[in-house]
């Protein structure tokens, strides 16, 4: 096995041996256009032939499937052209399962014409197609590697006399995609606990992983045991932040089946563990078919790196890995990427946003403190409601966001803090920004005079660069001068040093200009 330097985010190894994971869930979207038409007239005239359906057995390596051929009604309006000699538009469907004791091992292929500027029958919205004449064949199924799903499709399609030419591997159009795509391992469920609960990997992956303008999610149901279902999502830039290069957005799930089971010796007893695509967290949506051997080793690497995070081994041992009926653990040797775990790197990265960002900030003042106290009590809330929460104007509250874009972030038009880590690490932080901010006297407690003036006018309160008290005013006062005298008598009662005051600058605008008052009063 040939080594390589390990760094962040560089392979570990160019070549690995571990533990194989199952495919479970699979959905594409096949088009054939090479034959137009002709495939679809052949389902409808097999349906015909066989008086609305048909039923028969067919056997792909090794196993063997009961196959079905139906037709169901279409939403579509049938095609006013000469070469659609029909007068409504039906869908075929063909349906397998494997004669196995579970019978999980099955799907469906729904074959569906396509035309251009396709029409809906009655209020439907039309759907969208590109301008193509064949046929889209609908692809759903569970516990088969992908590439066995046309060659079952092909044998199910023959046994009910259609040619199968029509769907070779080299007439899949370039439209072709896929929506759906998970491979699993099963974990010994003592080992499973370093993946879920309060430090598990899931939830460190959560509030590492910044979502910025995209998304994420996190989800942890662990009533019925420790890691019954709890999963996180994160998009295609949080996937490469995870592994550098890794581009669609995914699903690492560890779950139980809906019961429990209490017998060790059961292999439902210990849970699952998966990744899978999610097309809603995906910059383009579904993957190209072109791209499916990228999807199924990004999956089969992020699932490896994340058993690697949790202290696992990827290597099949006698107390790590349970084979069931789908899944058997072995191992094989295939070029994947095992990377150093990156999560401590983009905490020492946030912790440091948050220092600098409020013990160190030389602009920090009290509205900023004061603003992030309140999301970090309260949650997520708007503009208008941290307003009001805090007494501050909405112009000083985009000032903070502003100022602290490293910490905050509004999404959907709620303020929230960047990620739940940032959240933690802020709450025990608070009281640092706090005292930093009391040191040269620079603004007094929420309920002090000073404020209480400062939130009446709208008024910031910061050094400037020189170390001066800026005032700035958030709108015009009527008289400047009295505002201001009611600003010094308010910081006197602050119990503050009033020369700080006097020797400090103003800032205001008037008629789009701005002024400046420096000092603010001689004495």
């Amino acid at each position: 096995m040939s080594k390589a330097t390990t760094t962040h985010n560089e392979s570990q190894t160019d070549r690995i041996t571990a533990v194989s994971p199952a495919p479970h869930e699979f959905g594409a979207n096949l088009v054939f256009t090479s034959d137009e038409l002709q495939p679809y007239f052949a389902f409808d005239s097999a349906v015909k032939e066989a008086g609305g359906g048909a039923t028969g057995t067919i056997s792909y390596d090794g196993q063997r499937y009961d196959v079905g051929l139906s037709y169901q009604q279409s939403g579509l309006k049938p095609w006013d052209n000469e070469r659609f000699r029909l007068e409504s538009v039906r869908e075929f469907r063909i349906s397998f399962e494997a004669t196995d004791e579970l019978g999980e091992r099955s799907g469906s292929f729904l074959i569906q014409p396509r035309w251009p500027n396709m029409q809906s029958k009655g209020d439907r919205p039309n759907p969208s197609c590109p301008d193509i004449i064949g046929v889209n064949l609908k692809v759903q199924g569970s516990n088969l590697p992908l590439e066995d799903y046309l060659p079952i499709f092909r044998r199910a399609v023959e046994s009910f006399d259609i040619n199968s030419k029509y769907f070779a591997d080299s007439k899949v159009h370039e439209y072709s995609n896929i929506f759906s795509f998970e491979y699993y391992i099963r974990l010994d469920r003592e080992k499973s606990k370093s993946l879920v609960g309060q430090n598990g990997i899931l939830r460190r992956m959560f509030e590492h992983v910044e979502a910025g303008d995209g998304q994420r999610e996190l989800k942890e149901d662990n009533r019925q045991t420790l890691g019954y279902y709890n999963h996180v999502k994160i998009d295609s830039d949080g996937a490469g932040k995870l592994v550098s290069g890794h581009r669609y957005g995914k699903q690492i799930k560890a779950y139980h089946p809906k019961h429990v089971r209490d017998n060790p010796s059961d292999a439902l007893y210990h849970p699952k563990v998966g990744v899978s695509l999610q097309t809603n967290y995906n910059a383009d949506g579904s993957v190209s078919w072109d791209s499916r051997d990228e999807l199924v080793t990004e999956c089969d690497e992020l699932l490896l790196n994340v058993l690697a995070w949790g202290g696992l081994s990827t290597r099949v041992n006698s107390d790590t890995y349970v084979s069931d009926e789908y899944f058997e653990a072995t191992e094989t040797e295939r070029d994947i990427r095992l990377v150093e775990n990156p999560l401590p790197d983009i905490k020492r990265k946030q912790d440091a946003v948050v220092v600098d960002g409020l013990t160190a900030n030389p602009n920090l003042n009290e509205s900023d403190t004061e603003a992030v106290e309140i999301i970090a009590d309260g949650g997520q809330m708007t503009v208008d409601e941290l307003a009001d929460e805090s007494d501050y104007s909405k112009r000083t509250i985009y000032r903070v966001i502003e100022r602290l874009e490293d910490i905050l972030q509004r999404d959907s038009g709620r303020i929230g803090f960047v990620s739940n880590y940032i959240a933690d690490v802020v709450r025990t932080t608070l009281s640092d920004a706090k005292d930093a901010l009391s040191k040269d006297g620079g603004s007094g407690s929420g309920s002090s005079a000073f404020q209480k003036w400062a939130n009446a006018h709208g008024v910031e309160v910061s050094d400037s660069d020189d170390g001066r008290l800026l005032v700035r005013f958030g709108r015009v006062p009527g008289d400047v001068n009295d505002v201001l005298r009611a600003g010094l008598r308010a910081w006197k009662q602050s119990g503050r040093n009033p020369r700080r005051f006097n020797f400090g600058k103003a800032r205001w605008k008037t008629d789009g200009r701005m002024n400046y008052r420096v000092p603010i009063f001689q004495g």
